[in-house]
C-alpha cells in the first residue's frame, strides 16, 4: 500500500478509540495545513488522536518509509496526541514541520519504537 500526495482530509487520521495497523507500506508526499482553532496543520503523513492505538510496522529487511510529508505545525511524518503508538522498523526521510519534522508524540505512550530519522 502506498499513500502519496494526499491532503489533510484524505491522509491517515486515526480517530478516538480506534486501532489501526500499517504494515509493508510507504507514506510519501502528503501535507497538512493550518486552520485557525483546529488541529489542522499537524501530522502531514499520519495524525493519531487521543485514545487511539496505532502500530506502524515494517521488518528489518523491508522497513516502512515515511518521506516527503509536510505539516505547517507539528509532526511532518507522524503526529500523535494522547495515543498509544508503536513504531517498528521505519525510516523517516525528509519530512518537514515547523516543529518536529519526523515525529511528534505529545502525551503519548509508546510500547516500542525502532526507527531511523534522516534529514
Amino acid at each position: 500500500m502506498s499513500l502519496v500526495h494526499l491532503r489533510r482530509v484524505q491522509r491517515i487520521s486515526v480517530g478516538p478509540l480506534f486501532r489501526i495497523s500499517l504494515c509493508n507500506c510507504s507514506i510519501k508526499n502528503n501535507y497538512s495545513t493550518s486552520k485557525a482553532g483546529s488541529n489542522y496543520g499537524n501530522g502531514g503523513g499520519i495524525y493519531i488522536n487521543a485514545g487511539s492505538t496505532c502500530t506502524v510496522e515494517g521488518d528489518a529487511s523491508n522497513p516502512i518509509t515515511i518521506s516527503g510529508n509536510k505539516a505547517t505545525r507539528y509532526g511532518g511524518g507522524i503526529y500523535a496526541d494522547g495515543a498509544t503508538v508503536n513504531i517498528k522498523y521505519c525510516n523517516f526521510l525528509n519530512n518537514y514541520a515547523s516543529s518536529g519534522g519526523g515525529v511528534v508524540l505529545e502525551k503519548t505512550t509508546s510500547a516500542q519504537c525502532n526507527m531511523n530519522l534522516y534529514n
